[in-house]
């Protein structure tokens, strides 16, 4: 990378979970959420051009210390707040006929709070962002850490969100369209915008693109071909 190069900063915050998959009588141990693998495939890709981190909540346990070292090993920083009084979320996905299942336990992971927001180190990385990321699953859990992201981003920040489940763009249509005006870049598969357009009473998405500036649907089986609406 040239020295007039403009490093990307890219925070991302979500759940940080041990996944853990199950096909068969085949057992494997992965880490982590969604917005933690997120943010290691956005450090793989971008290099030495980007600056990646991710916040969340996590207990005092192995895992914490398992996921911490591997994102260091990968480059990612990590912003663990940690919770003494719960374990480092899990999720569980049972594969079958190519097709899953997911049991998740948030524990810490839940717990993550507007306070933790204005930690040093948390709110240091926010400030200077190029790029802010953020599950919809907060929306179930922690609305007000998703408002206060989308109230504090400047204008020159991108603020992206994920819808992340159909029950969230289902249930929580109300919290989501709160924070829609902010949001830069929306993404989600198929099944997670006609959820939320048909929560919003809008059967077509190019009636829910005119909400946003950028929307990114992923078809089924189609991951590295996202299109762009």
């Amino acid at each position: 990378m040239d020295k007039g190069d403009k490093v990307l900063q890219i925070v991302f915050v979500g759940s940080p979970l041990l996944d853990i998959y199950t096909d068969s009588d085949k057992e494997v141990l992965e880490k982590y959420g969604s917005a933690l693998n997120s943010a290691r495939v956005a450090k793989w890709f971008a290099g030495d051009k980007a600056e990646v981190a991710f916040a969340g909540c996590v207990g005092c346990d192995d895992y914490e210390q398992w996921t911490k070292n591997q994102l260091v090993s990968e480059g990612v920083v990590p912003l663990f707040v940690k919770n003494s009084k719960e374990k480092t979320g899990v999720c569980a996905c049972l594969m079958f006929d190519g097709m899953r299942s997911l049991c998740t336990r948030l524990g810490a992971a839940a717990k993550f709070s507007e306070e933790h927001l204005y930690l040093n180190n948390i709110r240091n990385k926010l400030k200077t962002a190029t790029c802010i990321f953020v599950v919809g699953y907060f929306l179930g859990h922690s609305p007000e850490v998703v408002s206060i992201l989308a109230e504090q981003c400047s204008p020159d920040q991108v603020f992206s969100l994920s819808l992340s489940s159909e029950y969230i763009c289902s249930d929580h249509s109300e919290a989501l369209l709160k924070v829609l005006p902010r949001v830069d870049v929306l993404f989600g598969n198929e099944a997670e915008v006609k959820a939320f357009a048909q929560a919003l009473k809008r059967t077509t998405l190019p009636q829910l693109k005119k909400q946003l500036k950028s929307l990114v649907v992923f078809q089924e089986f189609q991951l590295f071909h996202p299109e762009f609406l």
